[in-house]
């Protein structure tokens, strides 16, 4: 038995089949899988700063799910409600991190998931954190060099002021006199400063003719000079050595008991007779002294007494 459709109801099917493999392609291209099970979960955030509904949503760097929609809260806050794959498992710890896209001003949502006490289930709130975005970090950067700008600025407007300025130009006008006075001097002296550079240069070419005559005068002067230090030297060590040998010849002459010297250090017979006369003229020295009467004879009439 044959079953025929008629028109209406195959041109029925067609149309389902058709919107559905449309709904499906959409959700492809904005990111969505229709066949799997996804989580839906609220973030709260004082101001999102453009991001608009459909901007994705990653973990680690991959796309998860996206911005499904946004509306305002109580206190004039920012809802979002944030699309996620139901694979993706989130706790109470996990951070929605609103951040900047691209260069171009697009926003993403990076969900930093941490470890936590619980996990998320479908329609929990994240936690919001909002990341400073590439402008606001130039802007924190540029921020000292503008007011370092500024107060430049501000010097500058200070030195241009109306007295200032007198005395800037007052002081270029008295320049550009000196400038040109200097040139006239030059002009009028040109041909004496001529003259003096030519002077100098004779006298440079002079002081190295000089200094090559004094380079050999030198030289002879130094090796003079080593000369007669190694005659002096030469003649006060022939000194020293003969000096030397004639207190060893003396030396010698003592030890032997030759000369006076010798018989005196060793000879003790000479020694004992020296100093038995030592003695012996000591006691007449004494007695003189004692009796002098004895050595000296005169008398007032003319006679000796015995």
């Amino acid at each position: 038995m044959n079953f025929r459709f008629s028109k209406e109801i195959r041109i029925a099917v067609l149309t389902i089949v058709a919107g559905t493999m449309l709904y499906t392609g959409f959700n492809f291209l904005k990111g969505q899988d229709t066949f799997s099970s996804i989580n839906f979960y609220p973030v709260l955030y004082n101001n999102v700063d453009g991001l608009v509904p459909g901007n994705p949503v990653y973990v680690n760097g991959l796309t998860v799910g996206q911005v499904k929609e946004l509306s305002l809260a109580e206190g004039n806050k920012v809802r979002a409600l944030l699309q996620v794959d139901a694979s993706v498992k989130l706790t109470d710890s996990t951070l929605a991190k609103l951040m900047d896209g691209s260069l171009l001003g697009g926003k993403s949502i990076i969900l930093e998931i941490k470890p936590g006490k619980r996990e998320l289930k479908d329609g929990d709130e994240i936690l919001p954190f909002v990341q400073p975005g590439l402008t606001e970090a130039l802007m924190e950067e540029a921020r000292p060099i503008m007011k370092g700008l500024d107060k430049t600025l501000y010097n500058v407007n200070e030195v241009l002021n109306i007295d200032n300025q007198r005395k800037l130009s007052k002081m270029l006008t008295n320049l550009e006199s000196l400038t040109r006075n200097a040139n006239a001097l030059v002009e009028i002296n040109k041909s004496v400063l001529a003259s003096s550079l030519v002077n100098i240069n004779k006298l440079t070419g002079s002081l190295v003719e000089t200094e090559k005559q004094l380079k050999p005068i030198l030289s002879n002067l130094n090796a003079l000079s080593d000369s007669l230090k190694d005659t002096r030297l030469k003649a006060t060590v022939n000194q020293a050595n003969h000096a030397i040998a004639n207190l060893d010849k003396a030396i010698d002459k003592i030890n032997s008991g030759k000369g006076t010297m010798g018989k005196l250090v060793n000879d003790d017979s000479l020694y004992i007779h020296m100093d038995k006369t030592v003695k012996d003229l000591d006691l007449v020295f004494l007695d003189l002294k004692a009796r002098p009467g004895r050595y000296i004879h005169f008398s007032v009439f003319g006679k000796k007494n015995k």
